[in-house]
């Protein structure tokens, strides 16, 4: 699935290039040579898949720090503050093991992330401009759904016993992504009876 396809808010341009899927980063004129204590790659798949992750992890975090500032004083606020930092930390890994790799780093799909994070944030939630409950509740469903991609992303490259930095436990990090779930999850439940509820309300 492309990029628009799962963002239908997000109208292509018409400047879109073949390339988006496998880009070099902008400014880029030659092939970048693996430097000392990385792995080059080989084939493309692994580089796309790492740098879909990348650009997914971006949004992520975007979409957690906004989440966090909407709900700042409650206990859904709580566990966001608990969990951002380790949301962060995952980031940066992901980005370790690409970089490992001799993975450079894809502008567009890191720009096509934000707007769609961006986009994200005009989806109607049935007030004109307030935060509504509605709103938590897609955005606590857009966030569970970026953590499982991520344990998705662990589990994927520790069957492939695909190469990774000396010190990183893709076991430890797929459970880290599992707590992750399991915390949001009451918060995901308790929006839910809230948002719903009220629009029940005669």
């Amino acid at each position: 699935m492309t990029f628009y396809e799962s963002n239908p808010e997000v109208r292509t341009t018409g400047a879109e290039i073949e390339e988006f899927l496998d880009a070099p980063a902008l400014g880029s004129e030659e092939p970048r040579v693996a430097q000392p204590g990385e792995r080059e790659i080989t084939g493309p798949y692994l580089r796309i898949y790492l740098n879909d992750h990348r650009a997914g992890a971006a949004g992520g975090l975007a979409l957690a720090r906004r989440c966090l500032r909407n709900n700042e004083a409650s206990d859904l606020g709580a566990t966001l503050r608990s969990i951002l930092d380790e949301i962060k930390a995952d980031a940066d890994t992901l980005d370790g093991v690409a970089r490992y790799l001799g993975v450079p780093e894809n502008r567009l799909k890191l720009i096509a992330a934000r707007v769609g994070e961006l986009a994200g944030r005009a989806k109607a939630n049935g007030h004109a401009r307030e935060y509504s409950p509605l709103s938590r509740l897609l955005e606590l469903e857009a966030l569970i759904a970026a953590i499982e991609a991520k344990r998705s992303l662990w589990i994927a490259l520790r069957v492939a016993a695909v190469a990774v930095p000396p010190g990183t436990r893709l076991e430890e990090l797929e459970n880290r992504a599992s707590q992750q779930h399991r915390r949001l999850r009451p918060h995901h439940e308790n929006a839910a009876g809230e948002a719903l509820r009220e629009a029940n309300t005669p």
